[in-house]
């Protein structure tokens, strides 16, 4: 019963989290929506960055302010307890992505710690990314927008994610005491 209630709180809270952002943004929709434009406008006119942590990151912003700006300009169809939710986790994969690229630039001077870091850093930043360009896009087709445009502004290149799991089951090992 008692994880029923926590996973219920989770669900409403996942529902909230959204709302509660764009309230932080102003007062009312015109205040967010002149916000997000600028924010939006800021983050496409910033030129890639060459650390592939932040350039997922970047996409990500990208990707969860242009979903945001659609939000406000269809009220109804943001309304929508699906696209809330998918708003909600789009902000966390945001916050995923950019809490990794920071832990991986802190640590990127530790000649024991740094390869990890970075590698784990990538992982995290490329799943969120995955996921992300999968939720915007649905976020995107439920309010009725053409989600091509987006996609190609927040744009990242592949990377082969095998050698990242290896590095990272590695480090992970040898951090145990288990050499590899």
């Amino acid at each position: 019963r008692v994880s029923r209630i926590y996973e219920g709180s989770n669900e409403m809270n996942r529902l909230f989290a959204f709302a509660r952002w764009l309230r932080m943004l102003g007062e009312n929709d015109e205040q967010r929506r002149s916000r997000l434009v600028n924010a939006l406008d800021l983050q496409l006119e910033e030129p890639a960055p060459a650390d592939p942590c932040s350039h997922a990151a970047g996409a990500i912003r990208t990707m969860t302010l242009h979903c945001a700006v659609n939000c406000i300009a269809n009220p109804d169809k943001a309304a929508n307890q699906l696209v809330l939710a998918d708003m909600s986790d789009l902000l966390t994969c945001l916050y995923t992505a950019d809490t990794a690229a920071v832990r991986a630039e802190k640590c990127a001077n530790d000649s024991k710690r740094g390869p990890l870091a970075k590698a784990t850093a990538l992982y995290y930043t490329r799943s969120a990314y995955q996921r992300a360009l999968r939720i915007s896009r649905d976020v995107l087709l439920a309010l009725g927008t053409d989600p091509v445009k987006l996609e190609a502004a927040a744009s990242v290149d592949a990377v082969d994610v095998g050698p990242l799991v290896e590095t990272i089951a590695e480090g992970t090992l040898e951090a145990d005491g288990y050499p590899f």
